[in-house]
């Protein structure tokens, strides 16, 4: 139970960072290197979920 909350966790943060990183740059709110770093973020947290079993 407790390695299906942290895999669906980092999931949901992944996809949740996606979309405020997609909405971000409709708006032009941020600089493209602070983009960048948020989707790095994202796949790290995809990278954390994939090696939990």
């Amino acid at each position: 139970m407790k390695t299906n909350l942290f895999k669906t966790t980092c999931n949901g943060i992944a996809v949740a960072i996606g979309v405020a990183v997609i909405v971000t740059n409709i708006f032009s709110l941020l600089p493209l290197a602070s983009l960048t770093n948020l989707l790095g973020i994202a796949a790290a947290a995809l990278g954390l979920a994939g090696l939990k079993k």
